[in-house]
């Protein structure tokens, strides 16, 4: 970091150049007449710059620039003081004040706290204080004010950022990637992540040499589709810009994960050092259990991805790859596997990879298991609970992971380039058991319910617990969570059989759906987040979001000795899978007919409970977990 009060303009013949290379990045190679979808740039450059750099005429002399506006008004060459507070005290920086004005500025400014070329921020004083409220009043700052300065956190924080903006500066050029995708090798590539983009483009550039990325990224028949179609893109995408963006990415997502495992520890490092300089008066035993603050940014980020979804047709077509009804009729057992262990039976949670053909079970013997189908391997087995793993749930991006387990903590995963998991992150926000683990639509946030009375929103990719919500006393807590496809709206269940729904961004309750009797066990929206299925002691229940909160249809249990423990809509929507003492599928209708059994499969684990129940991709299978130790899919030999 900086450490005086230099010239802030003394760098300001490196915008020239700066200029020119942001002129030639903007060159694009239109390869298509109706958009461009790669950049062209020379090593060292960015697709993209800050702007407002000084001009230079055509002999290389520097223009000059009238002084910035901006500055005169706020004085002092436009230089302000910004104070920070520290776990220990005060710190007081110089900054660049116009750079507040720019676009993003709330976004950008952690990086400007690091990456200071051109002296935009310094350190002017810090001192740490024992009473810190005395260091401050309403007149002026104490001219001793200042602080022992984190500045780790700052550095770490920074380079996160900008690993980020490495990867999201080629958003526009690999988002258009994917519509070459889908039209070339007919792969629906819209909702891959940015560096699964990138990889893909490697292997059809470059389809004989070895991709560094996590195992699994792509199913075999991707592979040999895009190896396949390699010649067909000859002509409409360039093989150097690919590799330099994947290079980049690539090691921007690696780099990155690191930073954050580091940032986390910093950061609850700083924590403990705050709570520990507090008086215990001072101190409420529940002051780190609730909490009610979302950021504004990722408030807007919410907001952004509910509009992007809520926009979309709801009456979408029916995928082309989705199973016929009549093929789920020919169901029937192809395969079981013993995957826990057999002295500690019971699979109680199990999740299938969006995009990969990877199963996840979880359940009594404390451990988590990811099972490759098509090979018939375990390819890893994570173990760190100490007690039963409730639920579990891939992320659809940067091979992450999350599990929840009765011994009230959750923990994040992150897979490596050979295919292990380690855990990244241990969070231990709850007081109770921790039963549901819910993803949000945009990948970047989850959510987790417990028998505490209260549900914790977290941002994925620092681990950090942003907001927490409780109920009053009394209550035995939540049994289940789900979240809307559009992302804003979270439905609970609780232990009294009532279904709670939120407002995610507001943190608040906005309904309370009567009617079950019993915990509710598991819950599940349709895809066009019309329609929430609940099941508990009494059945599944259906609930039309659009109207009234009373339930339109009832699906009793199979017979009166049988819980119904699992309910789930496929990813398009048109069944529902009900788990009791059997498995019974659904076709989805409107809510004024009946909707009809189009399947019944029976519980070979003798154990007369259906604990989890998913379908795979076009629902051309179904998972299903039991109170014994094998994991068993149901579908035809032909898929």
């Amino acid at each position: 970091m900086a450490s005086g009060g230099e010239d802030m303009g003394k760098d300001k013949a490196s915008t020239a150049e700066e200029k020119e290379t942001a002129s030639k990045n903007k060159k694009s190679l239109q390869i298509e007449e109706e958009a461009p979808w790669l950049w062209k740039w020379e090593e060292g450059d960015c697709l993209s710059t800050d702007g407002d750099d000084d001009d230079e005429d055509e002999d290389g002399v520097k223009a000059v620039i009238p002084e910035d506006p901006s500055a005169v008004i706020l004085g002092n060459c436009g230089v302000i003081a910004v104070l920070f507070e520290t776990p220990s005290g005060f710190a007081i920086f110089g900054y660049y004040g116009t750079r507040l004005l720019d676009p993003d500025a709330w976004q950008h400014i952690w990086a400007d706290f690091v990456n200071t070329p051109d002296q935009t921020v310094w350190l002017k004083e810090f001192q740490a204080f024992e009473d810190k409220l005395s260091a401050i009043n309403k007149d002026a700052i104490s001219p001793a004010l200042g602080v022992m300065v984190i500045k780790r956190i700052i550095e770490t924080a920074a380079l996160v950022y900008e690993c980020d903006r490495s990867v999201d500066k080629h958003a526009i050029s690999l988002r258009h990637a994917a519509t070459h995708l889908e039209r070339i090798s007919h792969i629906d590539a819209q909702d891959w992540d940015l560096l699964k983009l990138a990889t893909a483009l490697k292997l059809i550039c470059y389809p004989e040499e070895k991709i560094r990325a996590p195992r699994r990224l792509f199913t075999k028949p991707q592979v040999m589709r895009l190896k396949k179609d390699a010649p067909k893109y000859e002509d409409v995408i360039l093989k150097a810009p690919c590799l330099e963006i994947y290079n980049e990415m690539y090691t921007a997502r690696k780099i990155r994960c690191e930073a954050a495992r580091a940032l986390l520890c910093l950061v609850e490092r700083a924590k403990r050092a705050y709570e520990a300089e507090l008086p215990d008066h001072e101190i409420d035993p529940d002051s780190r259990k609730i909490r009610h603050c979302i950021d504004p940014v990722m408030i807007d980020e919410l907001r952004e991805w509910h509009t992007r979804l809520s926009t979309k047709p709801k009456k979408r077509q029916v995928p082309p790859t989705l199973a016929p009804v009549d093929a789920l009729q020919r169901y029937t057992l192809i395969s079981s596997h013993p995957l826990n262990k057999p002295n500690e039976p019971g699979i109680l949670s199990l999740d299938i990879h969006p995009s990969q053909d990877i199963i996840a079970t979880g359940g009594i013997d404390t451990d988590a298991i990811l099972f490759d189908r098509s090979s018939g391997e375990i390819l890893c087995r994570l173990t760190g609970h100490s007690k039963k793993i409730t639920s579990l749930k891939f992320v659809n991006q940067n091979g992450l992971f999350i599990t929840g387990s009765a011994d009230k903590t959750v923990r994040i995963w992150q897979g490596s380039e050979d295919g292990d998991y380690s855990c990244i992150h241990t969070l231990k926000d709850h007081t109770a058991e921790v039963e549901a683990v819910t993803v949000h639509a945009s990948q970047k946030y989850f959510v987790t319910t417990s028998r505490d009375n209260s549900w914790c929103f977290y941002d994925i990719s620092t681990g950090s617990c942003v907001a927490q919500v409780g109920e009053a006393s009394g209550q035995e807590g939540y049994t289940s969570a789900a979240s809307h496809p559009e992302g804003l709206i979270l439905g609970t269940g609780t232990t009294d059989g009532v279904v709670k729904i939120w407002n995610v961004k507001t943190q608040s309750k906005v309904a309370n759906f009567d009617g079950h009797v019993g915990p509710v066990a598991a819950m599940s929206f349709s895809e066009n987040g019309y329609f929430l299925a609940t099941a508990a002691l009494d059945g599944v229940k259906l609930w039309d979001l659009r109207s009234s909160s009373k339930y339109f249809m009832t699906f009793p249990p199979c017979n009166s000795d049988a819980t119904t423990n699992a309910v789930e809509f496929d990813f398009s929507g048109r069944y529902l899978a009900i788990g009791s003492s059997d498995i019974r599928i659904y076709q989805v209708a409107n809510p004024k007919v009946i909707w009809n059994v189009i399947k019944t499969l029976p519980d070979l684990s003798g154990t007369g409970k259906i604990t989890s129940i998913k379908f795979g991709v076009d629902a051309k299978y179904i998972a299903v977990g039991s109170m014994d130790q094998n994991l068993r899919i149901f579908g035809l030999q032909s898929y």
